[in-house]
């Protein structure tokens, strides 16, 4: 059965898709809302290139987007 799962965990949010045929979407919308909110929480960017981009959060971890 198909099924999308958001939730909050410590404070971020996280998605989850089971068997649906978009959740290639899906997943694409919440990597731009993770991005946003990592930037809006003191992150900065610091790759782009044409195939992704990564943001460094505020304690210095690195989370990779491809651009889609």
């Amino acid at each position: 059965m198909a099924g999308i799962t958001f939730g909050r965990r410590e404070g971020r949010w996280f998605v989850r898709s089971s068997g649906c045929c978009a959740s290639g979407e899906v997943r694409a919308e919440y990597d731009r809302a993770h991005a946003v909110q990592e930037l809006r929480a003191g992150g900065r960017l610091t790759e782009w290139s044409g195939e992704r981009f990564t943001i460094a959060d505020r304690k210095g971890r690195l989370h990779h987007y491809p651009i889609s």
